[in-house]
């Protein structure tokens, strides 16, 4: 490879280690906010007043937003290397030798660590969506005997109204 290339791939390369590293500040907040979710859904058996997990919730949404941006932003980047190595996909492997050797690695163990740190939220959701879920089975097996009820007195008015008509 031409000096000026080699310049411009890890240039291109650097560019997309520094999106993954805003991106891994991104996805420690989403933790620490799916961490907190789990401590107000675990102080209580049965959330009866959904504001603060409504407001968790949100804040994640506008974090995802911003990490659809990056993630989007990376991918252009990622492209860029594709074309100049005249490559179909970005793969590490790929571009192993053809950059300078901390910055691969550098980038290598950062994807890694993505990969991690995507796995703790992962495993924090799945325990937030139980606990939801719980709360959720709770109020609608309270409103379901209220609905049934209403049901119940709901037909018994349709059938004496029918009653009335003949």
């Amino acid at each position: 490879m031409i000096r000026e290339e080699c310049a411009m791939i890890n240039e291109i390369v650097k560019r997309i280690t520094d999106n993954f590293h805003n991106q891994k500040k991104s996805y420690c907040d989403m933790v620490g906010l799916a961490a907190e979710q789990l401590r107000i859904l675990q102080a209580t058996e049965y959330i009866k007043d959904t504001t603060e997990v409504r407001e968790i919730v949100n804040r994640r949404n506008e974090l995802m937003e911003q990490i659809f941006q990056m993630h989007k932003e990376n991918k252009d980047l990622q492209e860029e290397i594709c074309q100049e190595l005249e490559l179909k996909q970005f793969v590490l492997s790929k571009i192993e030798g053809k950059v300078e050797t901390e910055l691969f690695r550098e980038l290598k163990d950062l994807i890694a660590e993505l990969g991690r740190i995507l796995e703790e939220i992962n495993t924090l959701d799945k325990k937030n969506q139980a606990l939801m879920m719980r709360s959720v089975d709770f109020w609608t097996e309270q409103q379901g005997t209220s609905t049934v009820q209403a049901q119940q007195a709901y037909q018994k008015e349709v059938s004496r109204g029918k009653k009335d008509k003949n």
